[in-house]
């Protein structure tokens, strides 16, 4: 049996399809299982050997400092075969292997309350802002954190609202300040898009854009394409537009991703026409990205996104990031 589980790519999972089924996470600290969405607590154990062949993002979860050495060296294997790979951090720590895509996972020190840490995040990092009603979930805090990431030069911090166990929040009441304890077990979470909203403000980007493969795999083009597809689908969720056309953004680019053919040449060539899991609309869409490079759509809802909204209901989560 493979040591990895596999999963379809979602912006609100951080793109990630391969993560290990068991992994040992830093000990007796707080941090979020970003391929599951949920929160997790490290305890001592090996890392597990993933040495097959990948063709897609692979996820490796933050460790202790002993064992980054052995994660280094997991994450330069892949990225030699031209694997995407997704090494989360906590703060403060470095990845020594060139390529990969970090992100920084901020949960055990906001657990702690202790904010210097967004001050000394690296410029162009990415931060994965876990919501937890009484960790994490105050409008102040935010505007605190967000203003020192600007300032630090962080590129991307996004929102996601981890599931968390009845037995989970009684590990975090143990071990945050007791003024948690009321919100932990009875305050609803703030919906993802009011945090994006306050991160918008700040100028900081809410969402990872997919990893691609390198040499010498191949099918960058397709997994861009599919990425934009996905990004465009959710974010269409997200402000709550006529769920139909987000279906079939989403159908085009399961499809896209499973192809072995090169969607800009089909599209070139006019033979898109053929294929059903490409609706029209999209197929329209696709044509602009082959002959721009981009997709205009994603701007367009992104910014629609990041708009204040008069009145949402807490403790719902975006659509980047809903369970399954």
């Amino acid at each position: 049996m493979s040591r990895l589980a596999a999963s379809h790519p979602d912006p609100g999972r951080f793109w990630i399809r391969y993560a290990p089924r068991t992994w040992s996470g830093p000990p007796d600290q707080p941090w979020i299982d970003l391929a599951r969405a949920r929160l997790a607590f490290g305890e001592a154990g090996p890392l597990p050997e993933l040495a097959e062949p990948l063709d897609d993002l692979l996820y490796l979860p933050p460790v202790a400092a002993s064992q980054r050495a052995e994660r280094d060296r997991l994450a330069a294997e892949h990225i030699a075969r031209g694997t995407p790979v997704l090494v989360q951090l906590l703060p403060g720590e470095l990845c020594s292997v060139e390529g990969v895509t970090a992100v920084y996972d901020p949960t055990a020190a906001l657990v702690a309350g202790d904010e210097t840490v967004f001050a000394g995040l690296p410029p162009g990092a990415c931060v994965a802002w876990p919501l937890v009603a009484g960790i994490s979930d105050a409008p102040d805090l935010w505007q605190r954190a967000l203003t020192a990431m600007a300032a630090a030069g962080v590129a991307v911090v996004q929102p996601l609202v981890p599931s968390v166990s009845p037995a989970e929040r009684r590990r975090l009441a143990e071990i945050a300040d007791e003024s948690a304890f009321f919100a932990l077990f009875h305050r609803p979470t703030p919906p993802e898009r009011t945090f994006a909203v306050a991160a918008g403000r700040h100028g900081l980007g809410v969402v990872l854009r997919r990893p691609l493969p390198g040499p010498p795999l191949t099918g960058q083009s397709n997994r861009r394409l599919a990425g934009d597809l996905l990004l465009a689908s959710e974010l269409w969720l997200a402000v709550g537009r006529p769920v139909g056309r987000a279906l079939g953004l989403a159908r085009a680019a399961r499809w896209i991703d499973a192809s072995p053919y090169e969607i800009s040449g089909l599209a070139r060539d006019g033979h898109l026409g053929l294929v059903a899991e490409v609706d029209p609309p999209t197929r329209e869409l696709i044509s602009r990205w082959v002959k721009e490079g981009a997709t205009p759509l994603v701007d367009e809802l992104l910014a629609e996104y990041l708009r204040p909204v008069e009145a949402e209901s807490p403790g719902t989560s975006s659509p980047l990031s809903r369970e399954g």
